[in-house]
């Protein structure tokens, strides 16, 4: 598995009102970015995600949506992208992509 990434960082701030109070207040903003994963090529989804921890995100994704039925399905997992958008490239069994497909 990949290794840990630093910690989240802001990526921006706004400013915001309560009702009845016009004080401007500042509220920071998580970063995120778009994640596209594929399945030994074919694409399954894209969502919006915090761009730390990206290897692991996937395999919880794959997990917790049963398109994997055990994290030994995964041979290999590529990340690449830089900025707003990444992609997430698993490869996986023969068993698990014939699951996927259906």
């Amino acid at each position: 598995m990949a290794k840990p990434d630093a910690s989240p960082q802001i990526a921006s701030a706004y400013a915001y009102a309560e009702l009845g109070d016009g004080r401007a207040q500042h509220a920071a903003l998580a970063e995120e970015c778009a994640l596209a994963i594929s399945y030994n090529d074919l694409n399954q989804a894209v969502m919006m995600v915090s761009p730390h921890h990206l290897e692991d995100f996937a395999v919880g994704f794959s997990l917790g949506n049963g398109l994997i039925s055990s994290i030994d399905d995964i041979y290999d997992i590529q990340l690449r992208g830089l900025g707003d958008s990444r992609e997430a490239r698993l490869e996986v069994s023969s068993r698990a992509f014939w699951a996927i497909k259906q």
